[in-house]
């Protein structure tokens, strides 16, 4: 049998020392579900397993990220548009070092980034709040 690869994630909150144990068996698919599950709410299996157990037992959602999830989605697509806009200030310098003019679409080109760089920072504030 080979061995598990470590799973990282971070340790549940801890208040004061809990002194109560639940020791659980799972099957070989389902600890691959609660490993995965845990890795998506960014925690340990144990911590996962904790959290869930106790949101269930009193009716609450269980542990998740996703907000932070959708944020991440908004700064990868923030980042892709920095990316073209670098490849245009490229194509732009290019234009203006052989022309001595700049292209008629860099102004454009330049509001796209600003509106861009304002929405990462409306994204980076939410999670920045969302983490809190």
């Amino acid at each position: 049998m080979t061995e598990e690869p470590e799973v990282r994630g971070r340790d549940r909150h801890h208040g004061p020392r809990r002194r109560r144990r639940i020791t659980l068996a799972y099957s070989d698919d389902e600890f691959a579900d609660v490993t995965a599950a845990a890795r998506l709410a960014g925690l340990t299996p144990t911590g996962y397993v904790a959290d869930a157990a106790l949101s269930a037992s009193r009716a609450l959602d269980a542990p998740s990220l996703a907000p932070a999830r959708a944020a991440l989605r908004e700064i990868m697509l923030a980042r892709t548009q920095v990316r073209r806009f670098a490849t245009n200030v490229n194509q732009a310098t290019r234009q203006l070092n052989a022309t001595g003019e700049a292209p008629v679409w860099l102004r454009h080109a330049v509001q796209l980034s600003v509106g861009t760089v304002e929405r990462l920072d409306v994204v980076a504030a939410a999670l920045l709040r969302d983490l809190r």
